[in-house]
């Protein structure tokens, strides 16, 4: 769930936690995900990828989050395995990811449907167990997705 095509626009961030809608296409298990890392990437920032749930359009509980990982490959998708979680077809779930800098970068452009929250963090680490708020429910997804298995 969610989107598996290169977008074609490079984008990076700062000290923030960034999510992207998306809907069960089936009821499975989350085993991985994946969020294309762009060519430009140059290291040495960290990066940790999460799945929120949804309340009434925002991400709310987090369920499911990845290992840290410092330099991801750049040009390639970086997927991590999460711990096994169940998403019901048809729900809304939202991909998220925190970076620790922006020399991290990654694709996006607009995607009809998707929508997008973000919110500025004092410090990464880990994954926080709430979507902290207020957030700021605009701009475009990044080429981004949760690998389910029936």
């Amino acid at each position: 769930m969610g989107v598996t095509t290169l977008l074609s626009t490079v984008d990076s961030n700062t000290t923030t936690i960034e999510a992207q809608s998306a809907i069960a296409p089936a009821t499975g298990t989350v085993v991985s995900l994946s969020l294309y890392i762009a060519a430009t990437s140059t290291g040495p920032d960290s990066i940790e990828l999460g799945l929120y749930t949804d309340d009434g359009g925002v991400p709310e509980a987090l369920i499911a989050s990845t290992a840290s990982v410092v330099d991801p490959p750049a040009g390639a998708w970086l997927t991590l395995p999460v711990p096994a979680v169940t998403v019901s077809a048809g729900t809304p779930y939202w991909l998220a990811y925190e970076v620790s800098g922006p020399s991290v970068n990654y694709l996006t452009d607009s995607v009809s449907g998707v929508a997008v929250c973000s919110t500025f963090l004092a410090s990464y680490g880990t994954m926080p167990a709430q979507f902290p708020g207020p957030a700021d429910c605009s701009g475009f997804p990044w080429s981004f997705y949760a690998t389910i298995q029936p």
